[in-house]
Parts: C-alpha cells; sequence; structure tokens
C-alpha cells in the first residue's frame, strides 16, 4: 500500500512538472517549408527547453540561412532570382542602340575624311603637275597627261563623300569606284615605293610626280578607306549584313558581264562600250610594257621606270572603270544622276590630256579615239548638267 501511495504521488508530481513546462511554451501558427521540414528535430528541441526566447534562438540558429537570391512568390512557392552584374542596368536595348548610333556615326566619320583627305591631295598634286606647262609651254601635253591621274582620283574620292553622306554606299555602281580606288592608291603607293631607288641617271617627270611626300599620305587614305567603303557598302555601316565579301565580288563580276554582253540601247552607250574597250586596251600595252621592264632585268634605274608604267596603269584601270560606270548608266538611263554628270566632266580631262599627250608622241589614231572620247563626254556632262539646273528652276 505504501508503494502504491508513493507510484501515485511521483506520477502526479510528473504530471504537475509537465503541466509548468507547457503553459511556459507559446505556440504560433507557422507555414510549413523545405526548410522546417528538413529539420523535423528542431520541434523536439524546442519542447525540452523551458522557455519561448531560448527556443526561438535555437530554432533561428539551427535554420539555413537563405541565400541573397532565395524569395517567395505568391504562391508560397520558391522561385531563384539570379544576381545582377554591376554593368547590367546599362544592357537595355535602348542602351544598345545609342551604342551602335555612335559606332556607325564614328565610321562614317573616318571613311568621310579619308575621302575628302585624298581629294584635297590628289587635287594638290594635280596643280602641282601643271606648274611645269607654264614656265615651259613645250611642255603642256605630257603635263596634261600626267595630271589626269591624281585629277580623276581625287573626282572619285569627292563623288564617294557624297555617297557615303547620303548612304549609298551599298550601290553596285559605288562599290565599283571604292574598289577601283583602292587599287589606284596601292599603285601610286608601290610606284613611290619604286622611285625610292635613286641612282645618278635623272628622274623623268613621271617618276618626279610620285617624290612628293604627301603622294605616300593620299595614297594610303585611297587605299585604306576605298576597301572600307566597298566594306560598309557591303555589310553596313553597323556591320550587320549577311552578305560576303567573296560573294559580292562574284556578284560584281557577273553583273558587270551582264552589262558587257547587254543589248546596245542607243549610240551613247556604244560609244562608251568603245571607251572601255579601248582605255583596256591600253592598260594591257602598258602592262605588257611593265612585264618586258620586269623580265629585262632589275636595277637602280629600272625601278623609276616600273614606277612611271605604273602610275600610267593606275589612271588607265580608274579611266576604264569610270567609262564602265558611265556605260552601265547609259544603258540604264541615267546619265542624268549629278555622280554620271561629275564623272563624265572628270573621264573628259583624263580623254583629253592624253589625246594631247598621244599627238605628242606621234600616235595620231589614238590621239583622235581620246579626243573623240573626251569631246562626247564633257558634252554629255554639260548637257545633263544644264538640263538638271533647268529642272531645278
Amino acid at each position: 500500500m505504501a508503494k502504491l501511495s508513493t507510484l501515485v504521488a511521483s506520477s502526479l508530481l510528473l504530471l504537475a512538472t509537465l503541466a509548468t513546462a507547457f503553459q511556459n511554451v507559446r505556440f504560433q501558427p507557422c507555414r510549413t517549408n523545405r526548410a522546417h521540414q528538413s529539420h523535423p528535430s528542431s520541434l523536439h528541441q524546442a519542447l525540452d527547453t523551458g522557455s519561448s526566447r531560448h527556443t526561438a534562438t535555437r530554432l533561428s540558429a539551427q535554420m539555413p540561412t537563405r541565400p541573397s537570391w532565395f524569395r517567395r512568390t505568391d504562391n508560397n512557392k520558391p522561385e531563384t532570382v539570379l544576381s545582377m552584374s554591376d554593368n547590367d542596368d546599362n544592357n537595355t536595348p535602348d542602351d544598345d542602340d545609342d551604342k551602335t548610333a555612335k559606332k556607325v556615326a564614328g565610321r562614317k566619320k573616318r571613311v568621310l575624311m579619308g575621302y575628302r583627305l585624298s581629294a584635297v591631295i590628289y587635287a594638290l598634286l594635280s596643280i602641282a603637275t601643271l606648274v611645269p606647262a607654264f614656265v615651259k609651254p613645250q611642255l603642256t601635253a605630257m603635263a596634261l597627261n600626267y595630271a589626269g591621274g591624281p585629277v580623276l582620283a581625287g573626282g572619285v574620292a569627292y563623288i564617294l563623300t557624297s555617297a557615303a553622306t547620303n548612304d549609298r554606299l551599298g550601290s553596285d555602281t559605288y562599290k565599283r569606284l571604292n574598289l577601283m580606288l583602292s587599287k589606284f592608291g596601292l599603285a601610286w603607293l608601290l610606284a613611290a615605293i619604286l622611285v625610292t631607288q635613286r641612282t645618278a641617271t635623272p628622274l623623268s617627270r613621271g617618276a618626279k610626280i610620285v617624290c612628293n611626300p604627301l603622294v605616300v599620305l593620299a595614297s594610303l587614305s585611297a587605299t585604306i578607306n576605298g576597301i572600307k567603303g566597298w566594306g560598309y557598302g557591303v555589310k553596313g555601316w553597323d556591320k550587320k549584313g549577311d552578305a560576303s565579301f567573296g560573294n559580292d565580288l562574284v556578284g560584281l563580276f557577273q553583273s558587270s558581264m551582264g552589262v558587257f554582253v547587254s543589248a546596245i540601247p542607243d549610240a551613247s552607250s556604244g560609244i562608251y562600250l568603245l571607251g572601255t574597250l579601248f582605255s583596256a586596251g591600253l592598260l594591257v600595252k602598258k602592262a605588257i610594257e611593265l612585264g618586258e621592264l620586269i623580265l629585262g632585268g632589275g636595277g637602280a634605274a629600272t625601278g623609276a621606270q616600273l614606277a612611271v608604267r605604273i602610275l600610267a596603269m593606275a589612271k588607265l584601270q580608274l579611266l576604264a572603270g569610270v567609262i564602265f560606270v558611265l556605260m552601265d548608266a547609259a544603258k540604264r538611263k541615267r546619265l542624268s544622276g549629278s555622280t554620271f554628270v561629275e564623272l563624265n566632266v572628270l573621264s573628259s580631262i583624263v580623254w583629253l590630256g592624253m589625246g594631247a599627250f598621244l599627238k605628242n608622241v606621234g600616235q595620231a589614231k589614238s590621239s583622235t579615239l581620246a579626243f573623240v572620247f573626251g569631246s562626247f563626254s564633257l558634252l554629255t556632262g554639260l548637257q545633263f548638267y544644264v538640263k538638271n539646273k533647268r529642272s531645278a528652276n
């Protein structure tokens, strides 16, 4: 009986102790989440303590710390939010457009500066080439012939300046002009290097032209900006065009062959075709002379001779290309355009200067053809110039 009384008393004491412990614990409703589920022992450990303050402290210490990228959505599902870099707030579509616009403006500005630089320097070289004609009138024909190259190159650079300003470099006409200008500049640069091989033999007047230090600057500018202008014509100022450079060259060649074999609709197209073939024939002749000089031996004196032939070839390839462009425009009935009016006038200067030189050296037939082509180009250019002026008024 005594043992039974002792057991009952112990049970009552234990119940009283548990009741006191439960009275000190405050239960609050909480949301079920993965963090609590992953730590089931946290509640039991809290019940073993006698203080809610200690319970909260132990629970917060054992709960895993949520990273800065973890948050909950409205439907109580965890969501991962990627952290932003320091520069992400600058990568908006509007900012990207602004950066592209600035790059395009910078590229256009540099190309325009290159074209203008080439145009100005080639114009100055043309004037310098004509100076001997005022001192010695017997040198007039030679001076006019040598001045034709830089006059035509400077004029083409000027025309390309207008085309770049008006975003027309993608046209086949300006692609051809860019490629021809770059070849002209490269040829003059090579000639300037060759004439540095000085000897006791005096340099000819043709070789002396490229002795001017400005020739290197103008030639580099023409070569680089001619290539860049053609490239921007293919890819666009933003360089995002899908066309490839190789395919564009192939396309230009195919379109050129198409212009050659297409029907001749009028007399103007026929005259331009003959002018293209004639200037191309003179180019082949100079190329043969250059090959003979190279195969015949080198030497310091030959460097200046090579330079003179290269200068002549540079002028003839540019002239042939310009006349081809005019033939294409004539077949398309576009000779009234300002570009073609200017090309007609420029090519006439080259034709007439070359005709005077050929006559002076006794090549009467070639001289006559040059005068005919020059007169036709000049009259055609002036005709459309006057017509455009009247239409504008």
